[in-house]
């Protein structure tokens, strides 16, 4: 019997030490992803996809984010279900609404968020893909008063800043180009929630506008083209509900703008493919509805598919009245897939989603107990999800409000409002 024991004991103390060298690398390099692919937890190996409200994933063995306030950033590879380092400041000040874009020729990512004090400005801010040192500040000057809601995107080495005004109006600014900021929109009605995306030789800036006499604000959208006059407005897309943002990405070919629809008991998500200016200056729309209560559409788009995320209502499958839900739309057939991204039993609210090198990966504000933070699940080309319920991607102590995330190739940055 003496022998089977110790051969227990020697198997047991290898192991420990094995646990203890992995340790010591995840604390090294901010890495919590054993060589056979589980994740740590207190010695336990976990499955990435585990819906326990415990460690599972990838966080660091200190648990929480180490930026405490203001805009956070955070490195995800998704290749694996793991984040690169921990997380990282990019501005100490109050910040909210923060947006992000990748560099479309592929040297790092652009931040914008609004600065929460008394000048209420848009700020801008670049990071290069090999480090966490976010390059200088500069703010997006408008002629209007305190800008709200900002959004980037890139054509090529082209950028362009978009951001709604109190009172009004939405502006925008070329990046890369000399030019002053000019109006997209105002003058009608009330005009806020401003989205871009680019491709195809320009940028289409989606927006809500409320017209008095008009019940519920219409989604709106204007070409721009890189160089040049804006467009005339395209007729509206839809109606939405106050206070909505519209999503919008480029599918290779055309631009895809989804919004809460206002006309339906259900809070449908609705979208609209818009194909790219004609030769003769003109569009065609096409409206597809789309079954999907309730609240909070992202989108992205890679090669052949979609991916529209949104916060559900209660459904047969989600009990607690706020899970992620999304699903994959084919490309060359339009045919769409539902996903549930995390049905797990506690509010989760404020999604995003980003496409990269293969595949999909969503990010959301996840309030499950004892393990609040930012939670995120990779999707298949396919629309197969590989990691259910989530896996935990930044541990907080206080509140988090929105997310954005945003991929080059094989690597992410997730920006989060750390309140």
């Amino acid at each position: 019997m003496r022998a089977p024991l110790l051969a227990v004991a020697a198997a047991s103390l290898v192991a420990c030490l094995d646990f203890e060298r992995a340790v010591d690398q995840c604390l090294e390099v901010g890495r919590c992803l054993p060589p056979d692919g589980g994740a740590f937890d207190g010695g336990v190996e976990l499955d990435a996809g585990t819906d326990a409200g415990s460690d599972a994933g990838c966080l660091p063995p200190h648990g929480f984010s180490p930026c405490d306030a203001g805009v956070c950033g955070l490195r995800w590879m998704p290749a694996r279900p793991c984040v690169d380092g921990a997380p990282f400041a990019l501005s100490a000040m109050p910040g909210s609404a923060p947006r992000v874009a990748a560099r479309g020729d592929g040297s790092g990512f652009l931040v914008v968020w609004t600065e929460r004090d008394a000048s209420s400005r848009t700020v801008v801010r670049g990071l290069e893909l090999s480090t966490t040192q976010p390059k200088a500040p500069f703010s997006v000057p408008s002629d209007g008063g305190a800008q709200v809601a900002p959004d980037v995107s890139f054509h090529g080495t082209q950028g362009i800043v978009v951001h709604g005004v109190d009172g009004g109006a939405v502006f925008a600014q070329r990046l890369g180009v000399d030019g002053a900021p000019f109006v997209i929109a105002g003058g009608r009605g009330a005009t806020t929630e401003p989205s871009v995306a680019s491709g195809g030789g320009f940028h289409l800036v989606a927006w809500v506008e409320s017209i008095v006499g008009v019940p519920d604000p219409g989604v709106m959208a204007r070409f721009v083209p890189l160089t040049g006059q804006v467009g005339t407005p395209l007729p509206s897309l839809g109606f939405t509900r106050p206070g909505s943002r519209p999503a919008i990405a480029f599918t290779g070919s055309e631009f895809l703008v989804a919004w809460e629809d206002a006309l339906s008991n259900s809070g449908q998500i609705r979208y609209q493919l818009v194909p790219l200016p004609a030769n003769d200056g003109g569009t065609v729309a096409r409206t597809v509805p789309f079954e999907a209560p309730h609240l909070s559409p992202a989108v992205a788009c890679g090669i052949g598919s979609c991916v529209v995320t949104w916060t559900a209502g209660q459904t047969s499958t989600c009990n607690s009245g706020r899970c992620i839900r999304a699903a994959r739309i084919d490309g060359p057939t339009g045919a769409q897939q539902e996903l549930d991204l995390s049905t797990a039993q506690w509010q989760q609210t404020g999604n995003a989603v980003a496409a990269h090198a293969d595949g999909y990966v969503a990010a959301w504000v996840d309030l499950r107990p004892m393990a609040p933070g930012v939670y995120g699940a990779r999707v298949r080309p396919d629309g197969g999800v590989l990691d259910v319920n989530g896996v935990p991607l930044v541990r907080t102590t206080g509140a988090v409000g929105n997310v954005a995330i945003a991929c080059h190739e094989d690597l992410c940055l997730l920006v989060y409002e750390q309140r």
